[in-house]
């Protein structure tokens, strides 16, 4: 990357920073500052580490069947690591994601 790109970046990069903490809009700030609001967008989205491979995004997740009781009682949450857990009534959605959540974190 030659000087002059890398100049612009952290100028950019610096702007951005500074942005963050102000009280006006990134459209605001551009303006305020006689920045191009496209390159403003470029820069904030810029990951080096990422576009070279040194960073790692990993997804987990976490399969859950959920079944009915025969007896009607509630429905049974299990995972393909063999934890379960009768839930009886309704699921609340916010209980549901902290329950796999949970349950994703023990080995």
């Amino acid at each position: 990357m030659n000087q002059p790109t890398t100049a612009l970046r952290d100028e950019y990069l610096n702007h951005i920073s500074t942005q963050k903490t102000s009280d006006l809009s990134t459209a605001a700030y551009c303006k305020l500052h006689n920045l191009n609001l496209n390159k403003f967008y470029h820069y904030k989205s810029y990951r080096p580490a990422e576009a070279k491979g040194k960073i790692k995004i990993v997804h987990n997740f976490t399969q859950v069947k959920i079944k009915p009781i025969e007896d009607g009682s509630g429905k049974q949450l299990s995972t393909a690591a063999n934890t379960s857990r009768h839930v009886v009534g309704g699921i609340d959605p916010e209980w549901l994601a902290k329950f796999i959540f949970t349950l994703s974190r023990c080995k």
